[in-house]
């Protein structure tokens, strides 16, 4: 379930969020979740989400954190994020 709308006032800009891949996602095998304080966001954009799931398919470490917030978009785009790969 998502709960971008629950949590959107509560969000700020720099927040971490969380990538989980779901490749058992029936509608995108390349499924991307983001989780912000355990709570389920939403889903990377299919159009957007290849580079990201081969990388975290391959172990590569990822950080994600909130660079927009967007109040007046779409439910599925009210967040973007920017996502690179882990110094850690």
């Amino acid at each position: 379930m998502h709960n971008c709308w629950t949590c959107f006032n509560h969000i700020k800009i720099d927040d971490t969020v969380q990538l989980r891949r779901t490749p058992e996602n029936k509608y995108d095998k390349r499924a991307v979740e983001v989780y912000w304080k355990g709570n389920m966001l939403g889903h990377i954009p299919k159009i957007a989400n290849m580079g990201i799931s081969q990388m975290l398919d391959g172990s590569v470490r990822l950080e994600a954190k909130v660079s927009q917030l967007m109040p007046d978009k779409v439910p599925f785009y009210c967040v973007e994020l920017a996502v690179f790969v882990s110094q850690r």
